[in-house]
């Protein structure tokens, strides 16, 4: 805008040296119509502002990463000759990278009514992006006076979601040392477990005398059979360690590391194994478990762990679920994290004695190694004796990597 006014000062003082020295009335004419142009500027831009109002247009969405994300910014103005330029200023924050960035929108108002201004944004990297409205001014059209427009709070929170590979083999085992207790029973089949009932149906040949529900028999008359409940092991977790070194620009291990956790559990829902998915809510200062049961789960853990923040590496996901759910003991624990310190090793290998324990390591691809070759192919040795199975995935070849995984299982 300084500049806008050091343009129109020289402008003005060239029509007037030009206006003395020629003394042409034309000339004095565009001098007295150029002075008197601010005042007509600024008395328009008040009319345009007066009642004048900006709200954001949108819902929190999720979408693919790749895929193009608009947010929309909604302008009604009810001054009938508004005139001006709306410079709206977007703060946009990556959650995860505590990263912010301001973009303007720029469109020209001319009359009353409801305008719409968007901006598009690239997803090519996952995470979760929250919007909001920093600043909005309507200018005159010379552009020489600015008034700011009051905004209500708000802003849209989007969700760029990772891609998820499925695996032909489930990878969790069947796990005889370790009994589940939780009290969760299918809806959709009956079992043999007497302590919970399924429902009740009519009697047929071969039904078992231990099954029949005599109160229901004497008072209906006919011979009622009771179906046992179908107990549901949910003893398998995959705990995730959002946490990376935190290098500037690189957030391909961060997108790896969500990628290896939710195909993994989508295998698993997949499979019709009930499981968990935990990671470490740094704000609240806790864990966070979801049950994945049915798909809307694997969305609400999508979206937890998407607007889940770094944190210290020694403050992990692995002690402290470990710590908090010190009764439940798994059957089934995948741990997928950037690196396993030394502490965290020594917990899963005490928790060995009766689970089954996998890290997934996810690396950079920009670094595989012979020595992540070398993981690969040991991983079920390694099991096999007694150890933490190690698998390597590399960030970028996740699909790739989760289908060696595949063969070594099978």
């Amino acid at each position: 805008m300084l500049r806008r006014w050091l343009g129109y000062v020289i402008l003005m003082l060239c029509l007037g040296i030009l206006a003395i020295i020629y003394s042409e009335r034309v000339l004095f004419v565009l001098f007295l119509f150029g002075l008197l142009l601010p005042v007509f500027s600024l008395l328009l831009l008040l009319y345009s502002v007066h009642g004048a109002k900006v709200c954001l247009n949108g819902q929190n969405q999720t979408v693919k990463k790749g895929e193009k994300l608009i947010f929309s910014v909604q302008a009604d103005f009810v001054s009938r000759f508004a005139c001006g330029k709306l410079v709206i200023s977007m703060e946009a924050e990556r959650i995860y990278e505590a990263w912010r960035e301001v973009q303007k929108i720029r469109g020209d108002v001319f009359g009353r009514g409801r305008k719409n201004f968007s901006l598009r944004f690239n997803t090519n990297r996952c995470g979760a992006i929250r919007m909001r409205v920093k600043k909005v001014c309507l200018m005159d059209m010379p552009g020489l006076f600015s008034i700011r427009i009051s905004v209500p709070e708000g802003q849209c929170t989007f969700l760029i979601s990772p891609e998820m590979y499925f695996m032909e083999k489930n990878p969790a085992i069947a796990n005889p040392n370790v009994e589940s207790d939780n009290e969760l029973y299918s809806d959709k089949k009956p079992g043999d477990d007497p302590t919970e009932i399924f429902g009740i149906r009519e009697y047929r040949p071969g039904d078992k005398k231990s099954r029949v529900h005599w109160k229901l028999t004497a008072k209906l008359d006919e011979m009622i059979i009771k179906e046992l409940g179908l107990p549901l092991d949910c003893s398998v977790c995959i705990p995730v360690d959002v946490c990376t070194k935190g290098k500037k620009g690189e957030s391909d291990i961060y997108e790896g590391v969500l990628e290896t956790a939710l195909s993994l559990s989508a295998t698993l829902l997949d499979a019709g194994q009930l499981h968990y998915i935990a990671w470490l809510d740094w704000e609240n200062k806790g864990v966070r478990r979801v049950r994945i049961e049915h798909e809307e789960d694997l969305f609400e853990a999508i979206g937890g762990l998407l607007q889940a923040r770094n944190y210290p590496k020694q403050s992990g996901i692995l002690p402290a679920y470990l710590g908090e759910f010190v009764r439940e003991q798994p059957s089934n624990l995948f741990y997928v994290s950037e690196e396993l310190l030394p502490e965290h090793k020594e917990m899963l290998t005490r928790e060995k004695a009766n689970s089954y324990m996998a890290f997934f390591r996810v690396c950079s691809g920009k670094n595989r190694t012979a020595e992540g070759s070398k993981a690969e192919s040991d991983a079920v040795r390694e099991a096999l004796l007694g150890g933490v199975a190690e698998y390597v995935v590399h960030a970028g070849s996740v699909q790739s990597d989760l289908q060696k995984i595949d063969r070594l299982l099978g």
